[in-house]
């Protein structure tokens, strides 16, 4: 066989296998423009080197955001009806951004801790790059994607999640160290005014201002002089207000 001959048919039968590939986190617009085709849509920010793509591409619905028009994150998911991208289809896009490292599954429990349950997650072994599925897209990003970004996009959810739990913390922090402490003062407050600080502290803890002012406009349990109703001290023997002997005969 003729030797050029030769050639042209291993490069017809490469060229189409290249262009089926997924892109690579890094590649540029044009790059991606050859591999996908034309976007169906292009969301630009002020700083024009930053910007997101969406291509539709044999099935598969790609989003591509770009960094210093580079990609640096990609996202896909099938446009059938369940939406989810298969097994082979996300093993290819780790594949072609492997970059001659290996993905590691992220153990279920660490996705569960860092607040997607129901997701898997990768870690590639340079620690460049993170992949995870998302309801039905799977994301590809590079870990400083986040740092300057533009967009609020899916991985966003994570900052999220983040921001969730520290504002929980915060709250509970709050409840500990300040709320429960100055319910307790002002329930020894006003339960010395009224002889209850047991009540009066649990009043408190449980209802908060309402508990102060149910011990406050509760029953008087202080100990009073028979003689002119005036508070004692527990275990005085003579009243301090009308100087009557409160020794029982």
């Amino acid at each position: 066989m003729n030797p050029r001959l030769l050639v042209l048919i291993v490069v017809s039968a490469i060229v189409p296998l290249s262009q089926q590939a997924y892109a690579r986190i890094g590649e540029t617009e044009t790059q991606c423009r050859q591999r996908y085709g034309g976007p169906v849509k292009v969301t630009e920010t002020e700083d024009d080197s930053n910007y997101k793509m969406d291509f539709v591409w044999h099935g598969i619905d790609i989003t591509v955001n770009f960094k210093h028009r580079k990609s640096d994150s990609e996202s896909y998911s099938s446009d059938d009806a369940l939406g989810k991208m298969t097994d082979e289809q996300i093993d290819a896009a780790l594949a072609e951004n492997a970059d001659g490292q290996t993905w590691i599954r992220v153990p279920d429990w660490r996705m569960a801790q860092d607040g997607y349950p129901n997701n898997e997650g990768w870690n590639r072994s340079d620690a460049r790059f993170f992949a995870m599925t998302i309801s039905r897209f799977v994301l590809i990003v590079d870990k400083n994607y986040n740092q300057e970004h533009p967009f609020d996009t899916r991985l966003g959810y994570r900052q999220e999640y983040i921001r969730h739990r520290q504002a929980v913390l915060l709250f509970y922090e709050g409840l500990l160290f300040v709320w429960v402490p100055l319910n307790i003062l002002f329930g020894i407050a006003f339960g010395k005014s009224r002889g209850r600080i047991g009540a009066a502290i649990l009043w408190a803890l449980a209802l908060g201002p309402v508990g102060w002012l149910i011990v406050y406009n509760g029953p008087d349990r202080r100990p009073k002089c028979l003689a002119c109703a005036e508070v004692i001290k527990p275990g005085a023997k003579i009243c301090p207000h009308c100087r009557s002997s409160l020794v029982v005969p």
